[in-house]
C-alpha cells in the first residue's frame, strides 16, 4: 500500500494539460511504498492495482478574442510489482500503467496538451476520445532512515488513437522520459523532477521536442492528508508560443486504507497555459496477493 509522500512529477505539465489530471498522486511521481515483508516463496506477479479516475477543467484565452475550456476526463489503470525490481534489494519496484481520456474542448484555440501530444484546433464544440498512453517506472523508496532520496525513473509513450479530423489529436506517437526526486523530511516532503519529451511532428505542425520540470514541497499535518505546492515549467511545442510556467497547489485525503480523494487547482504565471485550472482525482487501491 502506498503511503502518497508529496511528490509531483506526473504534474510537471500543468493542469490545463491532461498530465496533471493523470499522474497526480499528490501529484504524480515517487511515493513511499509499503509493501508486506517479500519473501522468495512469493510470486513475482505480487503487487498492488491501482483504478484512478479524474474531472479536470481549465479556461484560458491563449491569446484569442475568446476563452476557451477543455474538459478532461481520463481513466487509468497502474500495476505496482512488489517483488519484480531491478535489484536484489527489497527498495525498488516496477510498475506498468495505461492511460485513457475523454476530451470535450469548446473554443477556438489551438491548445497543445504539452504531456500527451494531443492537439485541438477548432471553431466549435468538439468532444471524444484522447490519445491513449501507457508508461513504465522503476521507483527506487529507500528506508526512511536512509540519506538517500526516493526516485523514480519512467518512460511514456503516447499512442495516437484521438481523432485527427475532429481536432483531438495529431495522429503522431509521442514518447517522454523523467527523472524524479524527493526526501521525506519530518513533517515536509521537498521533490523536483526533469524530463523530455520526444514529439512527432504532424503533416500541420513542425512540434518541437523539449524538456520539462517541476520544483515543490509537501507538508503533511496529519497521516491522513497532505498539502502542497508545486512550480511547474514546461517548454513550448512550437517556436511561436512562450515556454508555460504554471503554480499547483494540491492535497490528499486518504479516505481509507484504499481509497484516496485528491484536490487541485492552477494558475497560469506566464506563457501559453491555461489562465486557471481545477480537478479532482479519486484513486482506489487493490491489493493482488
Amino acid at each position: 500500500m502506498r503511503s502518497g509522500a508529496a511528490l509531483a512529477l506526473g504534474a510537471t505539465l500543468g493542469l490545463g494539460t491532461p498530465g496533471v489530471a493523470e499522474e497526480l498522486p499528490v501529484p504524480g511521481g515517487s511515493e513511499v511504498v509499503e509493501t508486506p515483508e517479500i519473501t522468495p516463496s512469493w510470486p513475482w506477479w505480487m503487487g498492488e492495482l491501482e483504478l484512478a479516475t479524474s474531472v479536470d477543467w481549465s479556461r484560458g484565452d491563449y491569446g484569442d478574442p475568446v476563452d476557451t475550456d477543455l474538459l478532461h476526463v481520463p481513466v487509468q489503470l497502474r500495476y505496482l510489482f512488489y517483488g519484480f525490481g531491478l535489484t536484489p534489494t527489497k527498495h525498488d519496484f516496477f510498475e506498468l500503467g495505461a492511460s485513457l481520456p475523454y476530451l470535450s474542448v469548446d473554443g477556438p484555440a489551438e491548445i497543445f496538451f504539452e504531456e500527451s501530444g494531443e492537439l485541438a484546433a477548432r471553431k466549435e464544440k468538439e468532444d471524444g476520445l484522447g490519445d491513449l498512453r501507457l508508461f513504465a517506472t522503476w521507483l527506487y523508496a529507500p528506508e526512511p532512515e536512509s540519506t538517500l532520496p526516493a526516485a523514480e525513473w519512467s518512460v511514456s509513450w503516447k499512442i495516437p488513437t484521438a481523432s485527427r479530423s475532429r481536432g483531438l489529436g495529431t495522429g503522431e506517437h509521442d514518447v517522454s522520459l523523467e527523472l524524479a526526486l524527493s526526501k521525506t523530511l519530518g513533517a515536509f516532503s521537498p521533490f523536483a523532477s526533469l524530463g523530455y519529451r520526444f514529439l512527432g511532428d504532424s503533416d500541420d505542425f513542425s512540434l518541437r521536442s523539449g524538456p520539462f520540470a517541476t520544483l515543490g514541497l509537501g507538508y503533511r499535518p496529519i497521516q491522513e492528508v497532505s498539502v502542497g505546492l508545486l512550480y511547474a515549467y514546461t517548454r513550448a511545442s512550437l517556436p511561436s508560443r512562450d515556454d508555460a510556467h504554471e503554480l499547483i497547489p494540491y492535497a490528499s485525503w486518504r479516505v481509507s486504507r484504499d481509497f484516496r480523494v485528491e484536490p487541485y487547482a492552477s494558475a497560469r504565471i506566464t506563457g501559453y497555459a491555461p489562465d486557471v485550472g481545477a480537478g479532482v482525482r479519486f484513486r482506489y487501491f487493490v491489493p493482488v496477493r
